[in-house]
């Protein structure tokens, strides 16, 4: 699908445990939800914290290899308040901050990409030439720029798409480096009731992808965004 190449993936090395993010920016990086545990399975049933069940597996697991463009196609549930369905392509060592300038821009925004660059070389001057932003920084960034749902609703993920919130997500792409599998961050725009596939906004090629619903039992972090700060 994307190939970092020598990076670490753009989303950060993925850290052993699957993150779904709400409530803010703190409460540490192994549980910065302050939520619960949950089965690694269900996303709906375990809003925010780690949860240990979500293992990255790359070739076994679903991951971006799976994804397909997505042409459109009726019946596909859009969050009501998104405004581009295209965006600008940007390097694949940047699609953090480039996801976050597309949920920022859909919600009235005017930040351009350098606002988040400079918050995070501030955090790590080296992190264009590392290939990637360290997870340990992303709940504070995330914090800064945007509110995030304290948890999910009962329909998880597809009623909170439905409910006009962005999903920032962080997805194996698919790839390893020394071993480890590596990232790459997209924001999930829509879903298909029929296939239950989700539509995501992919920052690297600027246009939008489906892929199956089960990735996100392989993620390293979902952002459940609901505001701008």
């Amino acid at each position: 699908y994307s190939d970092p190449g020598e990076s670490s993936g753009c989303g950060g090395i993925y850290n052993g445990s699957l993150q779904i993010v709400g409530g803010g920016s703190t409460g540490g990086t192994e549980n910065p939800g302050g939520g619960n545990t949950g089965s690694g399975n269900d996303l709906g049933s375990s809003p925010g914290g780690t949860n240990p069940g979500g293992i990255i597996t790359g070739a076994d697991g679903v991951s971006l290899n799976d994804a397909k463009v997505f042409y459109g196609r009726e019946g596909v549930i859009y969050n009501p308040n998104l405004l581009y369905h295209t965006f600008i392509a940007y390097d694949l060592s940047q699609c953090l901050p480039a996801s976050m300038t597309y949920i920022d821009n859909n919600m009235g925004g005017n930040h351009t990409i350098h606002v988040f660059n400079n918050w995070m070389f501030t955090k790590q001057p080296d992190y264009q030439e590392y290939g990637g932003f360290k997870s340990e920084f992303i709940p504070d960034l995330i914090g800064t720029y945007f509110s995030t749902a304290e948890s999910l609703p009962q329909g998880g993920l597809y009623e909170a798409i439905a409910n006009g919130h962005y999903i920032l997500m962080d997805v194996p792409n698919g790839k390893y480096k020394n071993g480890v599998p590596q990232t790459h961050t997209i924001t999930v725009t829509g879903y298909d009731p029929a296939s239950g596939n989700l539509i995501y906004m992919d920052p690297y090629y600027g246009y939008e992808y489906e892929i199956p619903y089960e990735v996100v039992k392989n993620t390293s972090f979902v952002y459940i965004i609901n505001g701008r700060r």
